[in-house]
């Protein structure tokens, strides 16, 4: 059996499965409103600086940002309440239908904490493709760390040479290179095409259905 073929794949969250851009800002915004005031702030340029680091913990992209952690249970609450504003890019029920019916082994790796996550997953009723869900707080160093690809590994038994790691945002993909596993680059996500080819991805997906494709392309042969 060659060990080069995929069976296995983790994928980030916000970004990749999920677009939720609309509802960080929102909840970002009135979490720093919360505990700064209504101090003035070019909140257009802080947005701009907070998503060049998505893909790590929120704790994470508060500490790079020079801000208070205490921002973080402000932004969980705010988020929750805005769960509605969430949704699925096209091709996603399709890609992970079809993973599913042909045995992949599927995990989560994003920079939400586990709660939040497997909620959003539950609300989306997605929850039951993944046999393994990852936050920020799941792993004591989240992404780009390797982490949480071993912490896969670790949890499925799946072979890391067998294992893909799908996102949209470079500290996804340096994830996967610190972690030796391939990577695939969504260009639907929320970071442009030439930051994601700086880090070298395996593949550059332009949609779910092209990543479909792909992984099926690249599928572990069992016969």
């Amino acid at each position: 059996m060659s060990t080069n073929r995929l069976c296995a794949v983790l994928f980030d969250f916000d970004g990749v499965l999920i677009n939720s851009m609309n509802v960080m800002r929102l909840a970002f915004e009135a979490s720093h409103r919360d505990v700064y005031g209504e101090q003035g702030c070019d909140f257009d340029q802080l947005f701009t600086v907070y998503r060049r680091h998505l893909g790590k913990g929120f704790p994470e992209i508060m500490r790079a940002l020079g801000l208070s952690v205490a921002l973080h249970p402000h932004f969980k609450e705010h988020s929750r309440y805005l769960t509605r504003y969430v949704h699925l890019y096209g091709g996603v029920t399709t890609l992970l239908d079809s993973l599913s019916s042909t045995g992949w082994t599927m995990g989560i790796a994003t920079g939400k904490d586990h709660a939040r996550t497997c909620e959003l997953l539950d609300h989306l009723q997605l929850r039951h493709h993944f046999r393994v869900v990852l936050g920020c707080d799941s792993v004591a160093s989240p992404k780009p760390a390797p982490d949480m690809v071993e912490a896969f590994v670790a949890q499925t038994g799946a072979v890391l040479e067998q294992l893909v790691l799908v996102g949209d945002a470079p500290a996804d993909l340096e994830c996967a290179r610190r972690a030796r596993c391939r990577s695939v680059a969504a260009l639907w996500g929320f970071t442009s095409a030439q930051e994601l080819r700086n880090e070298q991805p395996e593949f550059m997906a332009e949609s779910p259905a092209q990543l479909l494709a792909w992984l099926q392309q690249h599928r572990e042969e069992t016969a």
